[in-house]
């Protein structure tokens, strides 16, 4: 028992890691101007797969990134609750975890899409 727990703790701590390049990722879609390449979602331009240029490809490439952590948290919190002795003492943070993602993957596009496009004063 206590090795799967490990285990377990070992992939939660992978996917840490994992989130932490997401938010580099991010940021360096951000510093480039890429955050609104895709004008569309969950597809981009229509698209599974877009045309990848420079800019679309940052921001595609996040996008494919975000939706692998998602899915690795879903398969990780899964099998956590369904270890009888984690499941009670792990329950309400990973709820909480999980309205976290909710509210960053359903509320946060729709922001994003609505905001305006600026432009910075190039040199």
């Amino acid at each position: 028992m206590q090795a799967g727990a490990e285990r377990l703790g070992r992939s939660f701590f992978g996917l840490a890691g994992l989130t932490y390049g997401l938010i580099v990722l991010g940021a360096l879609v951000r510093a480039h101007g890429a955050g609104l390449s895709c004008p569309d979602w969950p597809l981009c331009f229509g698209e599974v797969i877009p045309q990848l240029d420079f800019k679309v490809a940052f921001e595609f490439g996040h996008r494919v990134v975000a939706g692998s952590v998602a899915i690795l948290f879903a398969g990780l919190s899964f099998a956590t609750l369904r270890r009888p002795e984690l499941a009670p003492a792990l329950r309400r943070p990973l709820a909480i975890a999980r309205w976290n993602a909710v509210i960053a993957t359903r509320v946060r596009p729709c922001l994003a899409s609505r905001m305006p496009r600026f432009r910075s004063a190039g040199p």
